[in-house]
Formats: C-alpha cells, structure tokens, sequence
C-alpha cells in the first residue's frame, strides 16, 4: 500500500445536486494512504445551493487519512444559465472572491510555516440548516439528471469536429463518429454550450424560472466564505 506524507493538496470541484461531481468523488477516495499530509477542499456553486459538497469532501479526505486545514466555497455563475440575461452568480467570481481565496492561501501557507497543523473541524463544513443537509443527503445527481433537460443530437448539423469529446470533463463522450453520451455523464452540459455547430441541443427554456425559484427559497448566505 502506498504511503505519502507531508504535502497539502488542494482540490476543488463544482457542485451539482448539491454534491461533488463523481469524478473528483471517485479521485478523493483513490488517494493513496496518507500518515500525514494535509488537504484544503474547495467548490465552486452557482447560486441555488452549495449543498453539502464540501462537507462530503472533507470527509473522504479525513477517510483516507488527510487533515483538512481549511477549505473554502465561491459563488460563481450558473453553468445552466448562459444563454440567459442576468444569469445566478453573474460577475463572479470577483475581486472580493479572489482576496478571500489569497488569505485562505496565506492563512494555509502560515500554518504549514509554524507547524500549526491541527485541522479545521468538519462540522465547520456543515454549515446548511437541518432541512438542506436532510434534502441535500436524499438528493443525487441520478435523481438530478430525470428533471434536467434531455440533450439533442442532430447528426445533419454535426460536424464531427471531437470538440465536445475533447471538452468533455467527465470523459463520458466518444464520437464514433457521432457523440454518444455514457453513463459518466453528469450533465454538465459542456457539450451543448461548446458545440458550434448547434448539433448538441437541450431546451432550457422551462428551466430557467426552477432554477431562480430554488435559489429565492434557499437564500444561502454568506455567497462566498473560506473557512480555516
């Protein structure tokens, strides 16, 4: 079994469903056996909920024997919402969400100088309400995937360019020679916002009032936060 120590890794991830994506998930819980070294998780969310991602993640990383030092949450825009006006989390992330990372890097960087090492608690990363972290725990991106909007292919439009195989986050896309869609794909939806050619489509149209309306009944607040 391998052993690693002394390091700090920094992972992020997006949140969707309120959860990491698999990939990162599925990345944490292969990391070598660690005596000690040390993790700083982080996500990025687009303004309905940051669910309990990050709470997730410090856990697996304590599983596999990593102390998490800090970790932090940033608001950034929607990645369902482009093709809307004024999108949820539009203009970020901004200036006070790249300060707020600079002092979790300089706080991390200061104790890993001291040999301050005692880790942030993880019910610091619990940080929903009751009913968010219960909603949050029945909730996954299986369940996700049935409301969100089905995606298209148009093989007379489709160029066969590989751009969405190549883009494609979750390596869930082979073009053969058309893009077909496997059971990686988290619907991310990369694949319809980078295709030039419009050969990958799913209709948002009745989705947009849905996302809004979630985000108005969760009102998370702070956006933004680091935690160490």
């Amino acid at each position: 079994m391998t052993t690693v120590s002394d390091y700090c890794l920094w992972i992020g991830s997006p949140v969707y469903a309120g959860h990491a994506v698999p990939p990162i998930m599925d990345f944490v819980s292969q990391l070598p056996v660690s005596k000690r070294s040390y993790a700083v998780p982080f996500i990025t969310w687009g303004g309905v909920s940051s669910g309990i991602a990050l709470y997730e993640m410090g856990k697996e990383l304590s599983k596999n024997g990593y102390s998490v030092l800090g970790a932090a949450k940033i608001l950034a825009v929607h990645s369902l919402m482009w093709q809307f006006k004024n999108p949820l989390g539009e203009g970020h992330p901004n200036s006070e969400d790249d300060s707020m990372i600079e002092s979790l890097v300089r706080e991390i960087d200061s104790k890993l100088l001291k040999g301050y090492l005692h880790p942030f608690p993880l019910d610091g990363l619990n940080y929903q309400p009751k009913e968010i972290q219960e909603s949050m725990q029945r909730k996954s991106l299986e369940v996700a995937q049935q409301l969100l909007p089905l995606k298209e292919l148009d093989e007379e439009a489709c160029t066969q360019c590989g751009t969405c195989e190549e883009e494609c986050p979750a390596q869930a896309i082979r073009c053969v020679p058309y893009p077909q869609f496997g059971q990686g794909c988290f619907l991310c939806y990369n694949c319809v916002r980078l295709c030039e050619a419009k050969a990958i489509k799913a209709d948002f149209s009745q989705f947009e009032g849905v996302l809004r309306g979630m985000a108005e009944n969760n009102a998370e607040h702070p956006l933004s936060q680091i935690f160490v």
